[in-house]
């Protein structure tokens, strides 16, 4: 924890951002922890959002002398969500180097979205380039990738005293997703109960909701097939007949296209199916599903897939759509990129 407190002590300004919400906030946390085991008075540490703050509010809590020789955090959470006026007051405010240079008040931003930056209005594009620039520390979180997605399960359950098995690993992913905040939630009951020191496949079984197992391969071959009607009868027995919580069939269908880009990539890369499945940790069930699948999408089409699967993601968590309608316009238009061969 020292290290770490002078880590922070030395940039005075950071910008954390990215569409991974779990892992940004947890180091806005602990940025936090530390900020108060060595400031403890409470009185010399804010926090704004740009989406109900203002930044007279902030430019007076900066400006403002520490009590009790402190020194000043500032947390800032959605900077690029600013209305134009206060946007353009903010970028003049950083550019004129009274954080850049201060040694007793030091601020975080953060965004916590993928940040297209062709489509912000300039101010705000102007802002996100002073705060990606070598004065700022910045630090992007982008969704993990397969592989890194696993190893991120495994030290999570070894920094809670206990070790996990492969097949279990890949069962979880199977069940939740790329979900962190879920999959921190199951770790979580796993680590307790569990009663032996590895958590296997068995135990995941036993504790971790199921999403539809097989069905997912059937929607996805339904998907390939381009059959709409057979996709939607799948999807609606799995959340109107069997009650199937839509964010289960999200993370399914998220998790297997995930898969097949992965195995996708490689083909195209050159390699067979023997060094394929000892490059890719899956069951050799569910490596054979995917593989035979793969050969029905172009890799452009799975990587468009895959984004639209993950926006539909962003936006359901953000409360802009409803799941289940979400998934079924997603059907019903066939994925749109599918159809076009």
């Amino acid at each position: 924890m020292v290290g770490f407190l002078w880590f922070i002590l030395i940039f005075m300004l950071y910008f954390f951002y990215g569409p991974e919400k779990f892992r940004l906030k947890r180091k806005l946390d602990k940025v936090v922890r530390a900020y108060r085991t060595k400031h403890q008075s409470g009185l010399n540490l804010a926090f704004f959002n740009g989406e109900e703050s203002n930044f007279d509010d902030f430019k007076t809590f900066i400006q403002t002398a520490s009590l009790f020789n402190e020194k000043r955090l500032a947390v800032f959470r959605n900077v690029l969500t600013l209305e134009e006026k206060a946007a353009s007051k903010l970028l003049e405010f950083l550019k004129s180097g009274h954080l850049k240079d201060s040694q007793s008040k030091f601020v975080v931003f953060s965004q916590e979205e993928e940040i297209k930056e062709k489509k912000l209005p300039k101010i705000k594009k102007n802002i996100f380039d002073f705060l990606v620039s070598p004065s700022v520390h910045s630090q992007k979180f982008d969704y993990l990738k397969p592989k890194d997605l696993k190893n991120w399960i495994v030290r999570e359950v070894k920094q809670k005293g206990k070790t996990i098995s492969s097949s279990a690993v890949e069962e979880l992913i199977r069940r939740i997703g790329s979900d962190l905040f879920r999959l921190d939630n199951e770790i979580e009951k796993l680590v307790h109960y569990c009663p032996r020191e590895m958590i296997d496949l068995k135990t995941v079984d036993q504790l971790v909701e199921s999403p539809f197992k097989s069905t997912t391969f059937q929607l996805v071959d339904a998907l390939a097939e381009k059959n709409s009607r057979k996709s939607l009868e799948i999807l609606w027995e799995q959340i109107r007949e069997k009650n199937e919580k839509p964010e289960l069939v999200l993370g399914a269908l998220i998790y297997q296209f995930r898969n097949l880009l992965e195995v996708k990539e490689l083909i195209e890369q050159g390699e067979n199916k023997y060094s394929l499945s000892k490059k890719i940790s899956l069951h050799p069930f569910v490596f054979q599903k995917t593989l035979r699948q793969s050969y029905n999408f172009t890799l452009s089409q799975l990587k468009d897939v895959y984004s639209r699967l993950a926006q539909i993601d962003l936006l359901v968590k953000t409360g802009q759509v409803d799941l289940s309608t979400a998934l079924e316009l997603m059907i019903a238009q066939k994925l749109g990129v599918i159809s076009k061969k």
